[in-house]
């Protein structure tokens, strides 16, 4: 074996050739992987549905209601808050019409069987002058920013229940973060940008734990803010398997997985993401159709604008 194995070349090389291999069954993986992520989710939620007795007459809708009016619209304007610094860091700009519009298709493409939000944001991204290189670099250390501060916040309560499970989460934590901020460091990105980045994203974590609170409560457990962090991990590895789209039943599983830490029903942690994801998509389709239908007005006005012009 040796050194000479490990070789910069090498390492390239035989990735390529998996590559190749796997591309032409590609189509077929993804298809395998949403069938399996469908039976999987369908399955988790027959076992939450039956896990909890009555759970259909002791719903909440009061925290329901907030999440779909409050929880959707505060994340996809985090998001595109988030999607605007991006631009930024590739030393370009967009306004916030864009960038909302940007978020919204984004969020929907995620629920493609293939990383439909990577390619939306790519493209984005490119619109406004940042090649595809620049474009995938930020992505990924975006990327990184939002898993490490995920590590972080699950890991800062996993610590105290499972210390050497809360201590591998920390140290990916810290590693993510400080690797993913070098390399915006690295783009002489100011630390203005930097702090806005920071406040962006933890303030999207803390949105997503309070609508993950929320969603515990309707179906009549109690969490704290606090011990919500917990759950913040579940939507980072749910996204991060790209074959299933959305992470769909990933999330949920992890949920639930995670629940005990805090000692919450598993079954109710499973639950509260599906709900999760279910307002979310609702309230998704809502300010799409209100972004296509400002977008249809404004195009209207503009084409009247031109043919009331006076003629030169």
């Amino acid at each position: 074996m040796g050194a000479k194995f490990f070789a910069k070349e090498k390492i390239e090389a035989r990735l390529l050739r998996l590559r190749e291999r796997l591309a032409p069954h590609r189509a077929s993986l993804r298809r395998l992987a949403l069938f399996a992520a469908l039976c999987g989710f369908a399955a988790g939620l027959y076992w939450a549905l039956t896990a909890v007795s009555g759970v259909w007459t002791r719903i909440d809708y009061v925290p329901l209601a907030v999440l779909f009016v409050l929880g959707v619209p505060a994340m996809i304007v985090l998001n595109a808050a988030e999607f605007r610094a991006m631009v930024e860091a590739g030393s370009s700009n967009v306004s916030w019409r864009t960038a909302l519009e940007v978020t919204i298709y984004t969020t929907a493409a995620n629920m493609l069987p293939f990383p439909g939000g990577v390619v939306t944001r790519l493209g984005g991204m490119r619109a406004r002058g940042i090649g595809m290189r620049l474009g995938s670099w930020l992505l990924l250390l975006f990327a990184g920013i939002w898993a490490g501060a995920g590590f972080l916040l699950s890991g800062s309560v996993v610590v105290t229940r499972n210390l050497p499970l809360g201590l591998v989460f920390l140290a990916a934590g810290v590693a993510l973060l400080v690797l993913s901020l070098a390399g915006l460091r690295a783009r002489e990105t100011n630390n203005a940008l930097l702090a806005k980045i920071m406040f962006i994203r933890l303030a999207l974590l803390v949105v997503e734990m309070a609508r993950m609170v929320l969603a515990v409560r309707a179906f009549g457990a109690s969490l704290s803010l606090a011990n919500s962090a917990v759950f913040a991990i579940s939507s980072v590895v749910g996204t991060t398997v790209s074959l299933v789209p959305a992470g769909l039943g990933i999330r949920e599983g992890v949920s639930a997985l995670l629940s005990p830490i805090i000692g919450l029903d598993p079954a109710i942690g499973f639950l509260a993401a599906t709900m999760m994801r279910v307002i979310g998509m609702a309230g998704l389709a809502a300010l799409a159709s209100v972004m296509l239908l400002l977008s249809g007005r404004a195009r209207a006005m503009e084409a009247a604008q031109k043919d009331a012009a006076p003629l030169a």
